[in-house]
């Protein structure tokens, strides 16, 4: 379930991922070849009329595996360490476990 969440996640914030590499390497191009997108909404509008919708998906295979990866491995570290917490840590099963949980499947997910 952790997976297939995590690949239809990447596919729907492709296009959101596609402009914010844009927007942030713009400066990095040479004048001529900046696309100097006012804000973002800007950047996927202009990218849908000059370049068509297909430009939106750029890279979606590794965006949407990249993403199945990270959500199967935080929901399953979260699942570990909350119970982990409970049984041996004694926390009780609270807002406190669910916290000391998160942080480090957050931890997990991004290293």
């Amino acid at each position: 379930m952790a997976s297939t969440s995590g690949f239809f996640g990447g596919i729907a914030g492709n296009p959101a991922d596609v402009i914010n590499v844009r927007m942030q390497h713009d400066p990095a191009l040479p004048a001529s070849q900046r696309r100097n997108y006012k804000n973002a909404l800007d950047g996927l509008l202009r990218m849908t009329r000059e370049e068509g919708p297909r430009s939106l998906f750029r890279g979606v295979w590794p965006n949407s595996l990249r993403a199945v990866l990270m959500t199967a491995s935080q929901l399953a570290s979260y699942d570990f360490l909350k119970t982990l917490l409970i049984r041996k840590a004694g926390m009780q099963d609270d807002w406190t476990a669910h916290l000391a949980a998160s942080i480090g499947a957050g931890f997990v997910a991004t290293t």
